[in-house]
C-alpha cells in the first residue's frame, strides 16, 4: 500500500474528510487517503474540475447518487460526494486490500476454493452494481481487491463516472485494462451489464491460470484476440471452466446475468476469505500500517475541524 505525502498547496481537507496523502494520480485526476469524523479511513477520488461543463457535472451527480445506493457486501460504496467543488469528489469507503493482479502475481493462480469464493464475490458486486443501473465498465485486475472478509470491487461504475465529454475514459486504452474488455468495448461500443460479465471471466480466467486469456504483445492485437478469438481455457481447473466459458461468450445476449451467476455459484456468507496464507500476511501487514498512519498523522497535525459531512 503506497500512500505518498501531501504536496504544498494539496487540499488538507475536503468536506468533512481529513486528507492524510495520495493514493494514486492520473489523467483525469487523483484519489486521496482521507479520515472521517467517526475515525473511519475513506478514498476520495477527486475528478479535475475543468475536463467539463454543467452537464456533466449533472451526470456525475446523477451517477455518484445512484453508487451511494449500491450494496457495500462486495464494493467499496460511495458515502459522500460534493460535485459542485471547485474539483468535484467522491468519498468512499477504503479498502485494505491486495489487488487481484498483485495477489496472483505474488501467490500464483488461485486454488479451486479461493477461485469459487471470488466467483461468487464478483458476481455479488456485478448484480448489486446492475441492480443500481450502473455498468462498472473497467472491471480489471486493479479494481478487484482481496481483502481480509473476502473480494471487494471498487470503482463501480467509474467508466462513466471518469469519462470526458468525448467518451474517452482514463484507463481505457492502457495495455493491461484493454485485455479485460468484452469484445463490444473493444470495438469501440458503449459499457453494457454484459459486458461487466465478459470482464468478469477475463479476470476468473486470469485468477485461475496466472495469465490473461486475450492479452497480447500490442493494444490492436489484444483487442483483436478479444473480438475473433476464442481463449484457451484448457488450464482451468474443470469445476470453473464452464462458468468462465459462459460469461467468455462472443454474443452478449448469451452470456449469463450476474443473479443467474450467483444462482449457479450459490452466495457465500460475508467475510469468506480462503486466500493462501500469504496474501493473509500480507493483509495484516497493510491494516497495521493504516493504523500506525491514521494514527501518526491524527497525532502530528491539529488542523482546524472539516465542516460536517453533507450526505
Amino acid at each position: 500500500m503506497m500512500i505518498r505525502p501531501l504536496a504544498q498547496g494539496d487540499p488538507r481537507s475536503l468536506g468533512c474528510y481529513r486528507v492524510l496523502g495520495v493514493l494514486g494520480s492520473g489523467g483525469m485526476g487523483r484519489v486521496l487517503l482521507g479520515l472521517g469524523p467517526d475515525g473511519r479511513a475513506v478514498a476520495i477520488r477527486q475528478i479535475r474540475g475543468s475536463l467539463g461543463d454543467d452537464g456533466y457535472r449533472a451526470r456525475l451527480r446523477h451517477e455518484a447518487t445512484a453508487r451511494m445506493r449500491v450494496s457495500g457486501t462486495f464494493t467499496a460504496p460511495v458515502i459522500d460526494f460534493d460535485i459542485d467543488a471547485q474539483d468535484p469528489w467522491l468519498a468512499s469507503i477504503f479498502v485494505v486490500g491486495i489487488p487481484l493482479g498483485k495477489a496472483v502475481a505474488e501467490a500464483g493462480p488461485l486454488p479451486v476454493a479461493a477461485l469459487a469464493a471470488l466467483a461468487s464475490a464478483l458476481a455479488g458486486a456485478l448484480r448489486d452494481i446492475h441492480a443500481a443501473g450502473l455498468v462498472h465498465g473497467n472491471l480489471e485486475p486493479a479494481k478487484v481487491m482481496l481483502t481480509a472478509r473476502g473480494a471487494r470491487v471498487i470503482d463501480s461504475g467509474i467508466a462513466s463516472l471518469s469519462a470526458d465529454p468525448a467518451g474517452s475514459t482514463e484507463t481505457g486504452t492502457a495495455l493491461g485494462s484493454a485485455a479485460y474488455l468484452s469484445p463490444e468495448r473493444a470495438s469501440g461500443e458503449a459499457a453494457t451489464t454484459a459486458g461487466d460479465i465478459f470482464s468478469l471471466g477475463s479476470l476468473l480466467a486470469m485468477a485461475a491460470t496466472g495469465s490473461s486469456p486475450f492479452a497480447a504483445s500490442s493494444l490492436a492485437y489484444t483487442r483483436f484476440q478479444i473480438m475473433h478469438t476464442e481463449p484457451d481455457l484448457a488450464k482451468v481447473p474443470h469445476e470453473a471452466r464452464e462458468l468462465i466459458a459462459a460469461c467468455l461468450r462472443k454474443d452478449p445476449g448469451s452470456r449469463p446475468t450476474a443473479a443467474q451467476l450467483l444462482y449457479s455459484l450459490g452466495e457465500l456468507p460475508g467475510g469468506t476469505a480462503p486466500w493462501p496464507a500469504r496474501l493473509h500476511t500480507g493483509l495484516r501487514g497493510q491494516e497495521r500500517q493504516l493504523a500506525l498512519l491514521t494514527d501518526r498523522r491524527t497525532k502530528n497535525s491539529a488542523p482546524q475541524p472539516p465542516p460536517p459531512c453533507i450526505h
